[in-house]
């Protein structure tokens, strides 16, 4: 086994348990979604087989609602989690950015935070959907981080079959200084790092080198830019050409 042969298998090891660790965070979040999606559940439920006739029209509608909010939290959670564990193939980019966004809605709570999606090319491309999908939201995470009040995130993406998938992730936080851009870049894990919207609370968070590892089993790469219009998480997997 060459030099590069083992240092990709030492990068892949680190990806399985940062996989685990970014799943067990997500799960628990995910927890805190369903019990207030269920807690209303069965109150609809008990009120439409209990109820007065003319309530029980309207408990149906909202536990039909219900488990449709459910169901959709349900798949996209499988599709992070991993639906297929072969390795990279065919995948919708847009699929991809949809998943996550719809995840990050349901983690931002009431912090009001603004997502608009723009494709400038758009063709299938090849990879992990279950790792981008977290790689992905590993950039998010760090993102709702900076924007503690709110703000705005911004994906421009583009994919063709030959330059492979480009993702670039902006936002409107204060731009990170130096020293910040260049350890998140490198850290697997950000030790004690603020919990949004808990004052004095802190927790480790997953680092950027997850989503910059994801990218190098792709064959692809990861940077983050920071400047006055804000920072910049450019996520590109190459392509066949």
């Amino acid at each position: 086994m060459s030099d590069n042969d083992s240092i990709m298998e030492a990068i892949r090891e680190r990806l399985t348990l940062g996989r685990l660790a970014m799943l067990g965070k997500l799960s628990a979040l995910v927890a805190h979604e369903f019990n207030n999606i269920l807690t209303p559940l069965a109150g609809y439920s008990e009120l439409a087989l209990y109820g007065k006739t003319e309530e029980k029209d309207e408990a149906l509608r909202m536990t039909m609602t219900s488990t449709e909010r459910a169901g959709k939290l349900v798949q996209a959670l499988m599709a992070a989690g991993g639906r297929d564990t072969s390795g990279p193939q065919p995948n919708d980019p847009v699929e991809l950015v949809n998943n996550a966004t719809f995840l990050l809605s349901k983690l931002t709570g009431k912090k009001n935070v603004e997502v608009m999606v723009e494709w400038k090319e758009l063709w299938p491309a090849t990879f992990d959907f279950s790792l981008m999908s977290l790689a992905l939201l590993n950039i998010l995470w760090t993102i709702l981080s900076y924007l503690p009040d709110g703000g705005r995130i911004r994906i421009d993406g583009e994919s063709s079959e030959k330059k492979g998938m480009k993702l670039t992730i902006s936002d409107n936080a204060a731009a990170l200084d130096e020293e910040t851009r260049w350890s998140l870049i490198q850290a697997w894990v950000v030790p004690g790092r603020p919990v949004p919207g808990k004052p004095g609370q802190f927790e480790d968070a997953i680092g950027l080198r997850f989503a910059g590892a994801a990218a190098m089993v792709h064959g692809g790469s990861f940077d983050l830019v920071s400047d006055r219009a804000g920072n910049r998480y450019v996520l590109s997997l190459q392509g066949e050409g």
